[in-house]
């Protein structure tokens, strides 16, 4: 047995179509994607000399979840065009990851 968060359990009832639900589900999960934003510009810091080196170490990983989420999108996805889509941000990300990586091992040789 396993123990659901406040946020599975709301979704959980979207899922159920309860309307009511669902719309705490969305409004908590926009809190928690702001309070998120907020924290990877904070972490990001000043402009200053490091300022691309910190923005392409964290970019990274987070283009890399996108593909996750494109590649489960790939195979559970019911719609046609949502596949394509899921098609379209992995070829897309992966490219940008990859450029990134390059200007990393160019210019911040440690």
């Amino acid at each position: 047995m396993s123990m659901k968060n406040d946020a599975t359990m709301n979704h959980d009832a979207c899922m159920k179509h309860d309307p009511a639900m669902c719309e705490k589900c969305m409004n908590g999960g926009m809190q928690e994607m702001n309070k998120m934003n907020k924290m990877m510009t904070d972490r990001l810091g000043q402009a200053d000399a490091e300022y691309d080196h910190r923005f392409i170490d964290m970019m990274i990983p987070h283009h890399e979840a996108a593909l996750i989420m494109a590649k489960d999108a790939q195979q559970k996805a019911q719609h046609p065009e949502m596949k394509k889509l899921a098609d379209d941000i992995i070829a897309a990300q992966q490219r940008e990851i990859d450029l990134m990586k390059k200007w990393r091992d160019e210019w911040y040789k440690h």
